[in-house]
């Protein structure tokens, strides 16, 4: 088991002080750092436990099959609490769960429904892979490899995925693997990935502010002797290159490292090994994703009043609308619940679509029955793409 914990100073210009990092053989204290965090964890498939349980189906329900039995599977989960990003943690997704599943060839995947209502609610709309997830469409070779299915829902809350944690994973008389599953209650943002390449589990939490306990201090320590556990404490220096993120700050290896040490790019690419030189350093790196240089905002409304044809108006300052680049166009991706849905006939008429400022309606997928309830609807929505 392997564990990356970042720490992002929110302060740029401040950058990271060395004195408020307290180093022991197996652990690191932080005090009082306004910072962002994300941690990553990442299990070899024979870490994963065997447990078995049979649902009241008689339908066998364990990770580990699920994962043997996947070719990709990744799970984003994203809160809908307001929070703020910091480089090189940009990427957004809409709030609550979004998984993305391709089945190995000789798979049926009949696990993977009654699996994720066990784990994160038994509210959610998933009966099966095949009637409930959708298939998104390939628009280019490029991406021909994206996941066969797609499924959304909007889980307000990790709770069930807390107690599945503590129930599962955690021994009774462990308190620490208790409250760091209990600290998935403040996360902004989870992903769980897995691939049949690298036979990896990676678990990735992000939490916008370190919530600090009443010492004013948070410890980052090793669960066991053979873990390995890297910790970085690192700030947003001026890149050198525009598509490029530069930064610096403090690199921590506990079980090896009796002082901070220098950070550097490799870091960020774990699969090289890590040296330690005595002084903070600058690093440099590509980014795809890259902060505004002025904050944005926007506004979203239902026209009033909405009727049984909801038209939704997104509203954008001016300056918001001027490319940084005459290659970027503005887009407008949605996940929408079954019980809305996009009517694709009136957005193929070019009229239609300039007197609303589309320019086109690029990806449909999912539910888009007219005429059907909502109550008959397996799949769980509707997912579209437009060029605005």
């Amino acid at each position: 088991m392997k564990q990356r914990i970042t720490y992002l100073v929110h302060d740029s210009e401040a950058g990271v002080d060395p004195s408020r990092l307290n180093v022991t053989h197996d652990s690191l204290t932080i005090y009082r750092l306004d910072a962002a965090k994300e941690h990553r964890l990442t299990l070899g498939l024979a870490e994963m436990p065997h447990e078995v349980v049979f649902a009241p189906s008689m339908t066998r329900k364990n990770l580990w099959l699920l994962f043997k039995d996947s070719h990709e599977l990744r799970i984003r989960w994203a809160s809908q609490k307001i929070h703020t990003t910091v480089s090189p943690f940009l990427s957004r997704t809409s709030p609550g769960l979004h998984v993305f599943f391709t089945p190995r060839k000789d798979s049926t995947a009949d696990q993977l429904c009654p699996l994720l209502k066990e784990v994160f609610s038994n509210d959610l709309k998933c009966s099966s892979l095949k009637d409930s997830f959708s298939t998104p469409p390939i628009l280019s070779d490029q991406f021909s490899m994206s996941a066969a299915y797609q499924y959304y829902h909007l889980l307000p809350s990790l709770g069930d995925l807390v107690s599945y944690i503590q129930q599962k994973c955690c021994s009774p008389d462990d308190p620490r693997c208790h409250l760091r599953a209990t600290s998935l209650l403040s996360a902004a943002s989870l992903d769980i990935d897995f691939d049949a390449i690298s036979h990896a589990v990676t678990l990735t939490a992000f939490w916008d502010h370190i919530g600090y306990g009443a010492l004013g201090s948070e410890t980052v320590s090793r669960l066991g002797p053979t873990d390995s556990v890297e910790v970085g404490v690192l700030s947003n220096e001026k890149p050198t290159e525009p598509e490029e993120l530069t930064l610096s700050g403090f690199l921590t290896v506990l079980g090896e490292d009796t002082k901070p040490s220098q950070a550097h790019a490799p870091f960020f690419r774990p699969e090289h090994p890590l040296t330690a030189p005595p002084d903070p350093t600058l690093f440099s790196f590509p980014s795809r994703h890259q902060p505004l240089r002025t904050l944005q905002t926007f506004k979203t409304s239902f026209d009033q009043p909405t009727g049984l044809h909801p038209k939704l108006s997104l509203t954008f300052p001016r300056a918001a609308l001027t490319p940084p680049n005459p290659s970027c166009h503005l887009h407008a991706y949605f996940t929408l619940p079954s019980a809305l849905f996009v009517d694709k006939y009136q957005f193929s008429d070019p009229l239609s679509l300039s007197s609303h400022h589309l320019k086109a309606l690029h990806a449909l997928s999912g539910a888009t029955d007219l005429e059907a309830p909502d109550w008959v609807i397996p799949t769980w929505g509707s997912a579209a793409l437009f060029e605005l």
